[in-house]
């Protein structure tokens, strides 16, 4: 538990120092803001599930698909940690490499339309993982890759429902191209799944 929270707290930092690098945006007359670009309010990572507090169809789904991000890395490196299977620690591996990169375009989107979101995984996920990080070898594999098929199929359906509801052409952009990532790590979740 003590390595997934460093890993966390690592990942988090990476985020903060790839959105601070990024270039100021001048100022704006607040008179011509409308709702949407507003910053959201950070969400309390007491609260079940942070995109309760979004206002809008893009900040509620940045929000979801962070969380899901930092869950996703999160099980990545728990794979490293627990498994016994090579072929379910290489699925870590894919995971944490897939989710810093869209977790980097993802925040560099949320950076530039002043959207806040959740730092921390949401209580709701970080319950499964807690459960997951007391399982150790093949008992852990086996569930491991249940809840991976699970999550992957999850994100999946998230994102599809954003590219059918968002008219964001940033989020659409990003959607597209992390769309067939996520559908791979499904098929390679499934596979591994089954052979275990």
């Amino acid at each position: 538990m003590k390595n997934t929270n460093l890993f966390l707290s690592v990942m988090i930092v990476f985020f903060m120092i790839t959105a601070c690098s990024t270039n100021p945006k001048p100022a704006v007359d607040a008179s011509s803001l409308s709702a949407d670009s507003l910053p959201a309010q950070q969400p309390d990572s007491n609260i079940s599930d942070p995109a309760d507090t979004a206002t809008t169809k893009v900040s509620t789904f940045a929000i979801k698909a962070s969380a899901r991000n930092l869950m996703n890395m999160v099980l990545g490196q728990l794979a490293q940690e627990n498994a016994q299977n090579e072929r379910v620690k290489k699925f870590g591996v894919l995971l944490i490499k897939e989710h810093t990169k869209s977790g980097k375009k993802l925040m560099d989107i949320t950076a530039d339309k002043h959207i806040m979101v959740p730092a921390e995984i949401p209580a709701r996920m970080q319950l499964r993982i807690n459960e997951l990080s007391k399982l150790k070898g093949a008992e852990f594999d086996r569930r491991y890759m249940i809840i991976a098929a699970d999550n992957q199929q999850k994100d999946i359906n998230l994102f599809e429902k954003a590219a059918k509801d968002l008219k964001d052409s940033a989020f659409n952009a990003f959607i597209v191209k992390t769309l067939p990532a996520l559908k791979m790590q499904l098929d390679s979740a499934k596979s591994i799944k089954n052979e275990l």
